[in-house]
This record gives C-alpha cells, structure tokens and sequence, in this order.
C-alpha cells in the first residue's frame, strides 16, 4: 500500500507533467493552431454527424441525394469564386501592415465572382439535371440563390483569416455556431423536403459569417469599414490564381461526382456517396488542417520552414494512420445508425474514401512545399493530372455492372496516386548542383594554410601546387619524393569534421568491397582530417591519395555502361553500409522534405553527385581510375542519386537512348521496384517535356 505522502509525490509529478503539456502546447504555435483546425474538424464531424442521423430519419433518400448534390454545386461555386485568396491570405496576411484593408480587397473580389459564377451556373443548371429549377424559374429565385452564394463564398474566406494569424480557437468557434445551426434547423423545415436540408445549410453558413466577422476584430484588428488596399491583390494575385485554379481543378471530381452518380446509378447511390463522402472529409481535415498550419508557421517564421514541415508531416500521417485503421473497422457500426440501406449502401464506397487519405495527405505535403517555394504552376499541374486521371477512371469503372459505387472509389484512390506520382516527379526535377559560385573562386586558399595542414602528415617539406576547384573546396597536388597525394582545403568551414570522418569510413568501405575510390590518408593521430589556425581563422583538410586519370569530355556508350555498373554496385553496398552503421547513417540522413516524401523508397548511404566532373578514367576505353568528391554524400532514397546521374548524361547528350542503356545496365545489378521506375521516367520525362523518356 502506497503511503500518503507517497500519493502527494504522484500527483505533483502528475500535475507538473500536465503543467509542461500545457507551456508546450501554449507555446508551439504549429500545433496550437493544428490542434485547434482539427477541433474545428472534430466539432464539424460530431455536429454533422448528427445533423444526418436526423435528417436521414426526417427526409427520404432521394431528398438527401438531391439537396447533397445541391450543397456540392455550391461548393463548387464557392471554389470558382475564392480565386485562391485563401491561400493568399494564409501566405501574405501574416507580414501584412494594412490587414483589414487587405481584407476588404479580397472580399470584394470573392463576392463579385461570386456573383458571376452563381449566375452562369444558374444559365446552365438544365445541363446537370435540374437541381436547381426552385431558384431559376423566376428572378426573384436567381437573386436570392446569387445572395446566398456570396454568403457562403464569404464565410469560407474569413477561416483562412485565423489560419493566417495562427488564431486556431476562432476557427474553431466558427465551425462550432456552423455545425450547431445546421443540426437544429433541419426540425423546422421538414415540410421543404430537400430545400430544406440546403436552407439549413445556408442558414448556418449565414450565421457563421456574422460571428467570424466579430471575431476577425480580435485575430487581426479587423474593421468592417476599411477601405480596400488593392496593392495586396497585386502582390499576391500570381500566387493565389495559382492556388485558384489549383483547387478549381482538384474539386471538380468530387463536386461533380453526385450528378454523375445521379445521372448513371440514380439519386439513392449519390445519397450513399455522398453521405460516405461528407464522412471521410472529416477525416480529410487532418492533412488540409497540418498543412495550412505550416504553411502559416512557415511564413510567419522562415527562418524554421524545414523545421515546421517535418514536425507537421509526421503529426499527419501518425493521426492518419491510426484514424483510418479505426474509420474502416467501424464503418458498418456507424453507417448502420443512418438505417439498414445507408449500411448497406455506403460502408464500402466509405472505406475506400477513408484510405484515399493517404495519397491525399502526400499531396498536401508535397503541395505546401511548392507553396513556400513559390513553385505554384507545378500545383496546377499536379492537380490537373489527378482531376483528369480520375474523370477518366471513373467513366471506365462506372460502366461496370459490377462495380457500381466501388468504381467510383478506385477512381478517386487512382487518380490521387497517379498525381502523387507526378508530384514527386516535379519534386525530384528541380536544378541539379551547379558549378562553385563566383565568389568561391575568387578567394583561393593560401598555400600557407596547406602547408600548415600538411604538417599534421609529417610533409610539411613535401611541393605543392595547386589542383582546382571545387563547390566547397581548393585543391593542391602534394609531392614528396616518389608518392603524390591530394590535399582537399575547405573554404568557410563548409565541411563538418563529423562528415569528413563519415566519409572516410565509407570510402574505405567501398575501396574495401572492390570499388575505384579514393581513399583518405590517415593524420599521424589517427584522425580522417587535419585541422590549423591561420591568421585566428581556423582551417580544415584532408589529404588522398592520388589517383591517375582524367576527367571524361563527355559521356560514350561504354562510359555510360561502366558508370551504370559501378553506381548500381554503389548503392547495393550503400545499403549494407546504412544497415551496419544505423547510428552513423541517421546523421547523414538528408533535412529536406523531398527526401523524406521518397522515404519509404529503398534508401543507403551514396555519393549523390555521381557524374563525369566527379571521375577519372584512362585508355582509351574510358575505363574508371577513380570516383572523386564525395562531399554530397548523405543517407537518402537511392532513387534521387541515380536521377541525378540520369539528368546529368541528358543534359549532355540529349539522346534517350543513352538513358536507357545506363538503366539496362544498372538493373542488371540491382533491380528497381516498379515505383522507382515510374518516378524517374515520369520526372525525366516532365523535366525535359519529352514523353518518350517514360519508357526509357
């Protein structure tokens, strides 16, 4: 039995546990503002929830496949109308002086095309089945659906307003009066039959605006009355038409999906998919919610965008992966609570919605990456490719007897992985390393410092001269009698002496195994490196032994077959190298969230800058004396080495068929998984708009 005072020290502990939870949570902007968004998601999900328990008991499926697709074509409205100002306000509101002025501009310009793009639909509402003949047989009608969209319009503008200014709790508290209204007001308008589930909807979309619009006061100092500051348009009006035909594209499936559903399978399908959809976009928030959360911790503060977007990636797919595993066990339990048809109905189509989460999630990822990298047509690009995949997979998977509302879900899972696919691709094909810059050439390193390295070696008498440039380093051809070596002198302490001893340990590893490296030679202590003081500057080297040979001029079939060989050979060893060094490869593992979206890619420790600057051949044949320069070498999917390589032997040769016979051959050594394979022919081929390369 514990004493009493025993029972004390448990819930001090206990409480001061909770009290730094507590400081943590206050403190940490990106998951403050990430909790709070998915609040907002759970808030929804739970009010939701029960707004359709009510409804499907109140109203008859045709009822609710009809107001569910009516609600989907004001969603699109409302993405033809934003025109990426959202997502304008998440990346400039933050470092904005005349807030509520940028506001006001921006609303202006959501409610004008709110008003165009409600009436041309209006125009064309006979082509998609009539959904909305109530509002288009009078004008009365088309003046209050055009009001009420504006409404809407607005209201989805203001929740970027709190995402900007990391104000997640306001978000919450909108969702919050949003998802109270819709449940409640349903039991009111039985008698309007669908009209009255999207009245409901409206009416909570109204209520909603008037509380953001109160709260912006005390997120950003908001003032209803400010006169707009265009200039804010003009300064992120590249970037939000980005993001607008971004998200244009990319909702069209979905927004789409329940006319079609109708028009192909009838108006009780559209209800089942529907239903299951509104479920899974619950769980669609968790990235939408991480993902705007770092992009705003990522503008408000730059100086941590790496960080920020690797604490959020893994937040995401940790919450996603236990979410998804339960939303798919449960899904027949839930769905039974709508009644027997919608279990029936819906249960599959909804966990195949669940575990499109997953692609979902890597596009968020990938997609805030090129928003802070101001990369924005590559998202258009992106999106457009997964809308037109999943148009065309589903109008093959809907004329299936078999498949019925399955179809649909292969479709939308299918046309997400075929856009992840791309992105990673345009991911991958950014700018290789280039040549040292301007200013590193014009401050070479003194033959002082060398010498005074050399000592280190005992060859402080040894000749010297110097031997070229590198991106970080000087080099210097070291005589003394009849052995030769190479001294290495890097510039601004650009290299590690943590990295210099990992790179030692591999080359000597791979020189160990039978490849043509350059081994480091050790100090008189032992050490991968020397070190010195020059003039109060502290200087590091290390000094190789010297290998014959020269640089190719350019890149023949036999190079190519002999670089593909001994690169494939590399990384086979690169990856038993990782695997008996795991404390080490973890230091060398690379920061960047590229690598990190190819992770679950084979991966091993590689030179990563493997070209012809990079080696030395003799004879005739081009055959390798030595592989230089292993100064990008790091733990990454081997899958970003060999693009490299790739792209380097194209932008020389410009023939395809090099590419391929340097593939051949390397896959003759070790074969690449068939997603490998798809993201280097898919990023050749977009990087160099060439689409023969995807066969390559």
């Amino acid at each position: 039995m514990f004493s009493s005072s025993s029972g004390i020290s448990i819930q001090k502990a206990g409480a001061r546990l909770l009290h730094k939870k507590w400081r943590q949570f206050v403190r940490d902007s990106l998951f403050r503002n990430a909790v709070f968004l998915m609040l907002s998601a759970a808030v929804t999900a739970v009010l939701g929830f029960g707004f359709w328990v009510v409804a499907s008991h109140l109203y008859r499926p045709a009822d609710i496949g009809l107001a569910m697709a009516l609600i989907s074509i004001t969603m699109l409205i409302t993405n033809l109308s934003l025109f990426g100002l959202n997502q304008g306000f998440v990346r400039f509101l933050p470092t904005s002086k005349r807030k509520s002025g940028d506001i006001n501009a921006a609303f202006t310009i959501v409610a004008g095309l709110a008003v165009v793009a409600s009436a041309v639909y209006l125009s064309l509402s006979g082509q998609f089945g009539g959904q909305l003949a109530i509002f288009s047989s009078s004008l009365s009608g088309r003046l209050v659906f055009i009001a009420l969209m504006v409404v809407v319009c607005l209201n989805t503008l203001t929740d970027k307003v709190f995402v900007a200014s990391r104000r997640g709790e306001f978000h919450t508290l909108g969702y919050a009066a949003f998802g109270l209204v819709k449940l409640l007001a349903p039991l009111f308008l039985i008698r309007y039959g669908s009209l009255g589930i999207f009245a409901a909807y409206i009416l909570a979309a109204a209520i909603a605006l008037a509380l953001s619009l109160w709260l912006m006061r005390r997120a950003v100092g908001y003032r209803l009355r400010t006169r707009p500051n265009w200039t804010f348009i003009g300064r992120s009006w590249r970037y939000s038409v980005n993001n607008y035909l971004a998200t244009l594209v990319s909702g069209l499936p979905a927004q789409l999906m329940p006319a079609i559903i109708i028009a192909h399978l009838g108006k009780a399908p559209a209800a089942f998919f529907s239903l299951a959809w509104m479920m899974a976009n619950v769980i669609y928030v968790i990235p939408s919610a991480i993902s705007g959360s770092i992009l705003a911790e990522a503008s408000n503060n730059g100086a941590h965008q790496a960080d920020s977007l690797r604490r959020g990636s893994k937040l995401m797919l940790g919450l996603l992966a236990a979410i998804v595993a339960v939303a798919c066990i449960v899904a027949p339990v839930v769905l039974r609570i709508f009644g027997h048809e919608y279990a029936a109905g819906a249960t599959q189509i909804f966990q195949l919605l669940a575990v499109l989460a997953f692609p979902m999630a890597a596009n968020a990822i990938g997609t805030t990456i090129m928003n802070i990298e101001h990369r924005t047509g590559s998202i258009v690009v992106v999106q457009t490719v997964t809308a037109a995949a999943t148009m065309v997979l589903t109008s093959m998977l809907l004329g299936s007897d078999d498949l019925g509302l399955t179809g649909v879900g292969f479709a939308l899972i299918g046309g997400a992985i075929i856009g992840n696919v791309v992105q990673l691709a345009l991911l991958m094909s950014g700018p290789p390393v280039g040549d040292p810059t301007a200013a590193d050439r014009a401050t070479p390193v003194p033959e002082g410092a060398a010498l005074a390295l050399l000592a280190s070696y005992g060859l402080e008498t040894a000749t010297i001269k110097p031997g070229g440039y590198g991106a970080s380093a000087e080099t210097f051809v070291v005589s003394k009698g009849r052995h030769k070596y190479v001294l290495k002198v890097y510039r601004n302490n650009r290299r590690t002496e943590a990295h210099l001893e990992h790179e030692a340990g591999f080359t000597d590893f791979l020189a160990n195994h039978g490849h043509t490296v350059v081994r480091f030679v050790r100090t008189a202590g032992g050490n991968s490196f020397a070190s010195a003081r020059i003039k109060g500057k502290r200087v590091v080297g290390a000094l190789m032994m010297y290998v014959p040979g020269r640089h190719p001029s350019t890149y023949t079939p036999g190079l190519v077959r002999k670089m593909a060989h001994a690169q494939a050979h590399m990384h086979a060893d690169g990856i038993k190298y990782a695997t008996m060094h795991k404390a080490d490869t973890k230091k060398l593992a690379s920061t960047s969230l590229r690598a990190a979206l190819l992770g679950f890619m084979p991966r091993g420790v590689s030179h990563f800058d493997f070209d012809a600057s990079n080696l030395l051949v003799i004879g005739e044949n081009d055959e390798i004396s030595g592989t230089l320069d292993f100064e990008n070498m790091r733990y990454d999917p081997l899958v970003t080495c060999l693009f490299f390589t790739l792209c380097r032997i194209y932008d020389v040769t410009n023939d395809r068929n090099m590419v391929a016979a340097y593939l051949k051959e390397y896959r003759s050594v070790r074969a690449l998984n068939w997603f490998e394979r798809l993201v280097i022919g898919t990023g050749l081929a977009l990087r160099y708009r060439d689409m023969k390369l995807m066969l390559a």
